[in-house]
């Protein structure tokens, strides 16, 4: 059925059982569709419905959030809500001894991991833990032979048969047993009484004397009686004259050993048929180390405390080289610097050497001076230096170490003098040279001498080489 005609008019209720046609074009409308107005002029037309708000929108609470990020949703746009995973439920892990099955959703079971064979929980009421037996058995035998294995599975009994009244004690070498009544014994030392008790004071064992004596020899004797066995003390003497010796030898230690004889004035002690060939005896007279200077190689000094030795080198020792051309020279002053060596001309020159056995040469000093008694010459330069050279019989000089100064004790040079135990006149010995050197000398430069040093022993304890 269709009306036509309707007026314009406020109405409280329309009833329609039929369609709604709007627009210019009349147009039904699909599903869903709602009545729009567009405006005064405009014919009403059926649209879609546009998103509204909601008045109270939905909050997102705890571990729920949606996926556009907003804090809550009221209806005007399409969004997801997502819950977050906490892990907040009870996680259960089976450990050593528990078995835990999944029965489906949040069911679990849990039971004992029993190996079966020494422990299982079926026992008591069906479902308990109960002991099976020990994992390891126990082996029993008595005294009669008879064994047992015992493991706790089932029940075992244990007769221990005692087939030995007593224990049996025998007497073996030493020891005596003595019967003191029932089960009672006594043991006790079996001695001699002569040269061992059995009760020495409050029952304890102790050595009378030994067997056989100690008689006193050549050069020995006792204060008392001529043997000594231990039975009583006895003191042995050497005699003041001692004879029939074939050799004495001192221990060979660190410490100081010595012979020393007679120092009652004018009472030496003699000395006959000694032979002191031997070259590891040591005669003060003749030891380098103690012996007075010799002409121009200077005096030589020990240094006891510090091991020690010191050659002095006297202004004479020094010796001009040609410098190539035979016009170096050098005098001894008579005037300024009186005993000095006055370096008049050339370039260089030397004082050699050589180093006593034992020793090793280990440093040296120049004193050179001015015309006024001052030092010069104390730092090295190219022109200006002392330094050490070396040499055997059969080969030139040649350097050791780097250059130093004058008026310095330099020290810490390891040469050794090429000498050893089996050394013979066709061997090598090592030569040294204290070189001089300033390019040129002149008349205001005075050389009042210097020392050299050697160091008793090795370099570093052991041998060594012309090192420095």
């Amino acid at each position: 059925m269709s009306f036509t005609g309707l007026k314009t008019g406020n109405f409280t209720d329309i009833n329609n059982q039929g369609e709604i046609r709007l627009g210019t074009d009349l147009e039904t409308g699909t599903a869903g569709q709602v009545i729009k107005s567009q405006g005064e002029t405009l014919p009403a037309i059926w649209d879609n419905p546009s998103a509204t708000a909601v008045p109270n929108p939905l909050t997102m609470g705890t571990n729920i959030t949606l996926t556009s990020g907003n804090a809550t949703w009221d209806g005007s746009i399409a969004d997801t809500i997502n819950s977050t995973d906490t892990d907040t439920q009870l996680n259960l892990t089976g450990g050593a001894g528990i078995d835990i099955q999944n029965t489906g959703g949040l069911n679990r079971t849990i039971t004992t991991d029993n190996d079966g064979t020494t422990i299982n929980n079926s026992g008591g009421t069906g479902s308990q833990n109960q002991v099976l037996k020990v994992p390891n058995t126990l082996q029993i035998t008595d005294s009669a032979g008879t064994s047992i294995t015992y493991d706790g599975s089932v029940a075992r009994t244990i007769t221990i048969n005692d087939n030995d009244n007593q224990l049996n004690l025998s007497e073996g070498n030493g020891i005596t047993i003595t019967n003191t009544g029932g089960f009672n014994r006594t043991i006790a030392v079996n001695a001699d009484g002569t040269t061992l008790s059995n009760n020495v004071g409050s029952g304890q064992a102790g050595v009378l004397k030994v067997p056989n004596s100690l008689s006193a020899g050549t050069n020995l004797s006792y204060t008392s009686g001529t043997t000594f066995d231990g039975s009583s003390a006895r003191t042995i003497n050497l005699d003041d004259d001692l004879t029939n010796i074939d050799s004495i030898t001192f221990t060979s230690t660190a410490g100081s050993t010595a012979l020393t004889g007679n120092n009652y004035p004018n009472n030496p002690t003699p000395m006959t048929n000694f032979d002191l060939s031997s070259t590891t005896n040591v005669f003060p007279k003749f030891d380098p180390a103690t012996a007075a200077g010799v002409g121009g190689l200077g005096g030589i000094y020990r240094d006891v405390a510090n091991g020690f030795l010191y050659r002095f080198l006297l202004p004479s020792d020094f010796l001009n080289d040609n410098d190539s051309s035979g016009y170096a020279r050098s005098v001894i002053s008579d005037s300024i610097n009186h005993g000095a060596m006055q370096c008049y001309a050339g370039s260089q020159y030397y004082a050699f050497f050589t180093i006593p056995d034992g020793y090793y040469f280990s440093g040296f000093r120049v004193n050179l001076v001015n015309s006024s008694g001052t030092a010069q010459g104390t730092t090295p330069t190219s022109s200006f230096y002392v330094n050490v050279y070396t040499k055997t019989i059969n080969s030139n000089l040649s350097v050791v170490g780097s250059t130093k100064g004058f008026n310095t004790d330099n020290l810490g040079y390891t040469i050794t003098s090429g000498y050893s135990a089996s050394w013979d006149i066709n061997d090598p010995i090592t030569i040294g040279a204290i070189h001089c050197f300033r390019n040129p000398w002149s008349s205001s430069f005075y050389n009042r001498g210097g020392w050299i040093q050697y160091t008793q022993g090795s370099p570093g304890g052991g041998g060594g080489g012309d090192d420095y």
